[in-house]
C-alpha cells in the first residue's frame, strides 16, 4: 500500500480505490546467505530458507540471535499491509491481518482468493472492532501445506486459529466458501460465536454454476483469472488489472495451485457442492445475518433465502445490481450493515 490507505476509512469507496497494489503478493526473492555468521535458532533458519529470506537483513530484536518472531516480523513488514501479522499455527505459518481494537471480527475470504479482498471494508470496521482477516491456508501468504483442503481441515484450522491467538468469542464473516467454513465452525464450536454472518455463503445447497469448477482450476493464468472474476462480479468495472497481477503472483508461490485443485476436488462434485450443511444453521440459536448478491451467478440467491428461514434469529438482506461478492461492489451499504448488525448484539 505504499504507506497510504488505498480508501478512505469511512465507509465509502470508489471503484479506482480499491485497486490492491501487487506489491503485496511478492515475497522476499533473496535466496539465504550462507556465509552470515549471525547466531540463528534453528528454527528460525528453517523459517527462513522456506521463506527464501536473506537473514542478513534480519535485526534480531535481542540483538543476541534471530528468533523465529524476528523472521515474522520482518515477513510482515515486508507486504507493506497495515496490520500485517505472521503466527504460527500448528506446523503452519499463516498470515493474517489483525487492525483495531475491541470485539473480534473475523473476516473469511473465499475459494482463490485471500485477505485482500476485504480491503472495501478493514478500517471502516476497524474503527470500532477488532478485524482479524487471515490468508486461508494454501492462500495468500499464508503455508501452502500438502494435503486434502476439506471443510473439516479449514474449520480445524479456524479454531486453532483462535486458540493461538487467545480469542474466547467472536463475531464469524464469511464470503463464499469462508461462509461454509464459519457457518460449519459455529455449529461444531456454537459457544465460541457471538454472531454468524454469512454472504453469499457456499455450503448451503447442492446447486453451484456449472462453469465455477473449470474456472478455479484454470484461473493460472491472467486471462484464466479474468475469467473467474467475470463469474465473481455483476458489474465488470470491479476487475481491476491490480486484483488480477496480485492473484497472478499468489499463483506463482510453491504448492498454491496444488492447494487450489485440492480445495476443489474436495470441495466440489462434477455435480455440484460436495456439502449441503443447511439443515445445521436450524441447530444454531446465535444471532444470524444472512447477505446475498441478487445477480450472483455462482451461488443462487434461494440458498440465502433457505438459510434466513432455517436459522433460528436469521436476518436477510440482499443486494440489487450485485453478484457473488457485495462487499467489494457495494462496500459502503456493506461495511453500514455489519456494523449495525453487531452493534444490536448488544454485546459490549
Amino acid at each position: 500500500w505504499d504507506g497510504e490507505l488505498p480508501f478512505p476509512d469511512n465507509g465509502s469507496t470508489t471503484k479506482q480505490q480499491v485497486d490492491p497494489n501487487p506489491a503485496l503478493a511478492e515475497s522476499i526473492a533473496k535466496p539465504v546467505d550462507r556465509a552470515v555468521k549471525q547466531a540463528i535458532t534453528p528454527a528460525a533458519r528453517s523459517l527462513a530458507q522456506k521463506r527464501s529470506i536473506d537473514i542478513s537483513q534480519i535485526e534480531p530484536k535481542n540483538k543476541t540471535r534471530i528468533t523465529v518472531e524476528d523472521i515474522q516480523t520482518y515477513m510482515a513488514q515486508q507486504t507493506g499491509w497495515p496490520g500485517s501479522r505472521f503466527l504460527p499455527v500448528g506446523d503452519l505459518i499463516v498470515h493474517y491481518l489483525d487492525i483495531g481494537n475491541g470485539l473480534p471480527l473475523v473476516l473469511l475470504h473465499g475459494l482463490g482468493a485471500s485477505c485482500s479482498a476485504w480491503q472495501p471494508n478493514l478500517f471502516f470496521l476497524a474503527d470500532q472492532f477488532r478485524v482479524l482477516a487471515p490468508d486461508l491456508p494454501g492462500a495468500g501468504l499464508s503455508d501452502k501445506p500438502v494435503t486434502d483442503y476439506t471443510l473439516e481441515f479449514y474449520v480445524n484450522f479456524l479454531g486453532e486459529f483462535l486458540d493461538y491467538l487467545s480469542i474466547e468469542r467472536c463475531i464469524l464473516l464469511g464470503n463464499s466458501l469462508g461462509g461454509e467454513i464459519a457457518a460449519a465452525f459455529a455449529h461444531k464450536l456454537p459457544g465460541k460465536v457471538l454472531g454468524l454472518i454469512l454472504e453469499d455463503s457456499a455450503g448451503l445447497g447442492r446447486e453451484v454454476a456449472a462453469d465455477l469448477r473449470p474456472a478455479v482450476v484454470n484461473s493460472v493464468d491472467k486471462a484464466g483469472i479474468r475469467n473467474l472474476l467475470e463469474l465473481l462480479f455483476h458489474d465488470p468495472q470491479y476487475i481491476y488489472p491490480g486484483t488480477i497481477q496480485e492473484m497472478f503472483n499468489l499463483r506463482q508461490q510453491p504448492g498454491a495451485l496444488a492447494a487450489l485443485k485440492s480445495a476443489v476436488e474436495n470441495l466440489f462434485t462434477e455435480d455440484g457442492q460436495k456439502a449441503d450443511i443447511s439443515g445445521q444453521l436450524a441447530e444454531l440459536s446465535l444471532p444470524s445475518l444472512v447477505i446475498w448478491g441478487e445477480q450472483d451467478r455462482i451461488t443462487p440467491l434461494s440458498h440465502g433465502i433457505k438459510a434466513s428461514k432455517l436459522l433460528a434469529h436469521g436476518e436477510l438482506s440482499v443486494y440489487e445490481n450485485c453478484g457473488h461478492c457485495p462487499h467489494i461492489e457495494a462496500a459502503e451499504r456493506f461495511n453500514q450493515e455489519v456494523k449495525n448488525f453487531i452493534e444490536k448484539l448488544k454485546l459490549y
